[in-house]
């Protein structure tokens, strides 16, 4: 299911009922909410979304609990639109993860199952190649170098990459320890090396972007990076 095959009013119930859901469990819901569908998986671009005390902690210099903070109640919000998801549109998901940035106030959420397809959609010609290649030279000294990618143009506005087997043997071990911090700390320093990157990326997407954001999967050793076009 996508977009195209989705009615806009659906789409907007989507974002109204998300908004809503996390107004109900932060106290304050995004100021914008952007639903698109591609391949059995849905992802939510938000922005407006810190709350007076994440940002009393971000005043503080406290990144780590405003984080904190926010991810632990996601599960919950995870868990009420799901619901809704099924009693409205008989839809759900599986896995849910997301990736904020409080320094732009911006986040995205990406909601998949296990049979979501990930396989490359249209884009430019080359663009898969290219990508590639920034991403074993940007990322070459920060996480291990993917086995290969998949491209999917989720909109006109958002790009997706999946980069499989991209885990080195430490965060294996992390994982399996349950050492979730370290890797947080660790993904928040791939994330700026990449955003440090952003004028590479855009040369080979061939358009400015307004982010770029990571989702780290260490259950399926796969990282998500979406690229979030002007």
């Amino acid at each position: 299911m996508n977009n195209v095959g989705l009615p806009q009013e659906d789409l907007l119930q989507i974002n109204s009922t998300f908004s809503k859901i996390v107004k109900r469990w932060y106290g304050k819901g995004p100021e914008h909410c952007f639903a698109t569908f591609r391949s059995d998986m849905m992802v939510i671009h938000v922005s407006g979304f810190i709350t007076a005390a994440e940002k009393a902690l971000m005043e503080k210099d406290s990144q780590t609990l405003a984080y904190q903070f926010r991810y632990s109640i996601m599960e919950k919000i995870y868990e009420e639109f799901n619901k809704e998801m099924e009693d409205l549109f008989e839809k759900s998901f599986r896995y849910y993860y997301s990736d904020w940035n409080f320094a732009t106030d911006t986040g995205i959420i990406l909601f998949q199952n296990d049979a979501s397809d990930w396989m490359n959609s249209y884009t430019a010609p080359g663009l898969k190649e290219k990508l590639m290649n920034q991403i074993m030279d940007i990322g070459k000294d920060v996480h291990r170098a993917p086995a290969d990618i998949d491209v999917q143009r989720l909109s006109h506005k958002i790009i997706a990459v999946r980069c499989r087997d991209a885990l080195l043997p430490i965060e294996k071990l992390l994982f399996s320890e349950g050492y979730s911090d370290i890797l947080h700390q660790q993904s928040e320093e791939i994330k700026k090396v990449y955003r440090r990157s952003r004028n590479r990326f855009e040369a080979a997407l061939g358009r400015k972007m307004e982010d770029i954001y990571m989702i780290w999967n260490y259950e399926y050793e796969e990282c998500y990076v979406f690229f979030c076009l002007v």
